[in-house]
């Protein structure tokens, strides 16, 4: 269920981000005017020979490529955000055992009479 729950964690990040939505926008925009002039080609042949149908493709290409880098960095940032809040939960945990570890040692010196252990 966790798995899940992360997985729609994602898609909604992905669904979120601006520039995600920006190239994925291009890029469907791209492919629908190339269709578009692809179907006004007339042939196949004439539309494997033109040029401006070539670079609508490639734009197209281009904006899905940008996209998945985004969607990457999305990833990467979320990584480095949960290994901040490892560290920091990490830096609690120690802090409590020596705080711990101090006021246990400060109770076991006041029940001896002061002389510690040892």
């Amino acid at each position: 269920m966790t798995s899940l729950k992360t997985l729609q964690s994602n898609l909604e990040d992905l669904i979120e981000d601006d520039e995600v939505q920006r190239h994925v926008g291009r890029a469907v925009k791209s492919l629908r005017h190339a269709g578009a002039q692809a179907s006004k080609a007339g042939s196949k042949r004439k539309a494997v020979e033109d040029d401006r149908l070539r670079a609508r493709l490639l734009d197209s290409g281009r904006a899905a490529a940008a996209a998945v880098v985004a969607a990457r960095s999305i990833a990467e940032r979320r990584q480095r955000r949960q290994r901040r809040r490892n560290m920091a939960v990490a830096g609690l945990v120690a802090a409590g055992v020596v705080a711990g570890g101090a006021a246990a040692r400060a109770r076991s010196g006041a029940d001896d009479g002061g002389e510690g252990v040892g």
